[in-house]
């Protein structure tokens, strides 16, 4: 059985984004196939356990486990025998989820099971569980600071961001330019799914994988071209399919034909910074 009791959607409290408060009772022996999450989840197991896949992570998932999930991640779970499992979840989309889903994609692929959290971090949980599903009077607004002290401490239990997935992504692009640089080939190197790296992108350039290694490409061919190598060899260095193609790609980056580059060296550069 499902129970929910999202938040009005007049509420003008909403502008940070949408919370539903809600409870499952699952069967034991039920299987779920696998599933992206449209928004990010915390949830509390109050009773029985299930085992939960993500990518190659296998998590069991017993009674007084937290577990988050960010937006994007796929899971597939399965309860395990013996008794129901009962859950209760926060689901968070808008800022709220766009929070919490930029640290657990950074720092743990996407996903965070903390078997035994500390008990401040349960009775936080249950509180605004409690709050977004039951309003009080004169207290409306209080789910919203304690939301907010949720979400730090389940990013705490997360850590910090274990790699420099920008870096890495530009490591990876410079050296595999001539071979599959695709935004599902990229995600893979990265250890994550193709639609959290476009999350990723577009929440800190504000465009999708395949528009920024497009620019970097354009822009290695810049310097190659200003070295004095030519279209031919540029466009087979970096891996574009003909010179014919390389330069319909470059002018529509940078404006100019690479001809113009090799006549004019020096043209600015396209965000020399990325």
């Amino acid at each position: 059985m499902k129970t929910q009791s999202p938040i009005e959607s007049n509420d003008p409290r909403l502008a940070i984004g949408q919370v539903e408060a809600l409870r499952d009772a699952v069967p034991p022996s039920s299987a779920f196939a696998l599933v992206r999450a449209t928004g990010a989840l915390i949830a509390l197991a109050n009773q029985g356990s299930c085992t939960v896949r993500s990518g190659e992570q296998i998590i069991k998932v017993p009674t007084g486990s937290l577990l988050a999930i960010a937006q994007g991640t796929e899971v597939s779970e399965r309860v395990d025998d013996g008794e129901p499992w009962t859950v209760s979840y926060l689901w968070l989309q808008g800022l709220w989820g766009d929070a919490l889903s930029s640290r657990l994609i950074g720092s743990n692929q996407g996903f965070l099971c903390v078997p035994v959290p500390a008990l401040g971090v349960r009775s936080l949980f249950s509180e605004v569980h409690e709050l977004v599903r039951s309003p009080r009077d004169g207290g409306g607004w209080r789910w919203i600071s304690q939301l907010a002290n949720l979400i730090g401490r389940v990013e705490d239990l997360a850590g910090p961001v274990t790699q420099d997935w920008l870096g890495k992504a530009a490591e990876w692009v410079d050296r595999e330019a001539a071979e599959d640089t695709s935004t599902e080939a990229l995600a893979g190197h990265l250890g994550i799914t193709p639609r959290q790296l476009t999350y990723l992108f577009q929440r800190r350039l504000g465009v999708p994988p395949a528009q920024w290694s497009r620019q970097r490409r354009v822009r290695r061919a810049q310097a190659f071209l200003e070295s004095g190598r030519s279209v031919t060899d540029v466009s087979e260095r970096l891996g574009f399919a003909n010179p014919f193609h390389f330069s319909r790609v470059f002018k529509s980056v940078m404006g100019i034909p690479p001809s113009a580059v090799q006549k004019s060296p020096g043209v600015p550069r396209w965000h020399p910074s990325v």
